[in-house]
């Protein structure tokens, strides 16, 4: 039986942290890196913006309320819905007497 070990993904973490920050030194210390990481920033805070006032609007549509002529169909449609479903529906049930509660305890006369 051969033994595996995770050589293969500790190597390639690490390949992946060191590219990063190699990354991250180049675009903090240099000049044209410090360009591209002001632009980078520049253009992932716009987009935060963007969402945000898209959510906002979107915020502002759900809190309008229903036209009240809306209302007034849906309401009527529901009266006569249930109506009809309580004409259609003979009493299954009829008037019966409440069971007693059963006692938990053991009363003493």
């Amino acid at each position: 039986m051969e033994n595996k070990n995770n050589t293969g993904f500790i190597g390639s973490g690490f390949l992946l942290g060191l590219l990063l920050g190699i990354l991250l030194t180049l675009l903090i210390t240099t000049k044209k890196g410090r360009e591209i990481l002001k632009e980078l920033m520049d253009k992932v805070i716009q987009k935060i913006s963007d969402l945000e006032q898209s959510i906002k609007e979107s915020n502002e549509e759900s809190k309008k309320p229903p036209e009240s002529e809306e209302i007034k169909k849906e309401v009527m449609y529901l009266t006569a819905k249930s109506e009809a479903k309580a004409k259609a529906e003979p009493a299954k049930h009829k008037a019966q007497a409440p069971k007693p509660a059963k006692k938990l305890f053991f009363h003493k006369p």
